[in-house]
């Protein structure tokens, strides 16, 4: 499963909708393959660090945030971006993260970065569709008719499934994910910049 440039590469038998994933295309097979034109890399450049590498998005914001604020006293935002740059959709996502570790943790020392994206998301909390519909890129998705998507991907806190990265026969992969204890210890966000191509 995967995509290039918003569609499935030949040969896929299935793209990267997440609509098209909750059919239950994927049930078929034991295990599944994912890549994607800028996510896998991101995840793959997180994994490196050696630290525990959970996927956030705005379905799952509240329980990864909470995940994450057991295990660790500093947390790093990293967006997938477009193409090696910053992308509204992923950045004002990265701003409903920070709000949730503030909302929890109101003392935590932010990075540029997070203060951006927390910015960015003070200006379309109200609407979290309008911020991300606003990416440049969008108007390829909705060419592509998926908009669909899009609205599916906006919506807030669906999901209490926390993903995580592991190694899982010798190569990374994501698997759900087992709540850990942490510290109450004061937090720290970053938000790191697009991976490079």
């Amino acid at each position: 499963m995967g995509e290039r440039n918003a569609l499935p590469p030949e040969g896929f038998d299935v793209g990267n909708s997440p609509r098209e994933l909750l059919g239950g295309i994927p049930a078929r097979y034991a295990g599944a393959v994912m890549t994607t034109s800028n996510g896998t890399k991101a995840w793959l450049r997180a994994f490196d660090q050696g630290r525990p590498v959970l996927c956030a998005s705005a379905r799952n914001a509240s329980a990864v945030v909470e995940e994450a604020m057991k295990r660790a006293e500093s947390i790093g935002i990293l967006c997938a971006g477009k193409d090696g740059r910053a992308a509204m959709d992923d950045t004002t996502c990265a701003g409903l993260l920070v709000s949730e570790i503030l909302e929890r943790s109101p003392n935590s020392l932010l990075d540029d970065g997070a203060r951006i994206a927390s910015s960015l998301w003070s200006f379309f909390s109200a609407d979290l569709s309008k911020g991300v519909k606003s990416a440049s890129h969008m108007k390829e998705l909705f060419r592509l008719g998926l908009e669909p998507d899009v609205d599916f991907c906006s919506e807030r806190d669906r999901s209490r499934v926390v993903p995580e990265m592991t190694f899982f026969e010798g190569r990374p992969a994501f698997v759900r994910g087992k709540g850990k204890t942490g510290t109450d210890k004061k937090r720290r966000a970053a938000i790191e910049p697009p991976c490079e191509g």
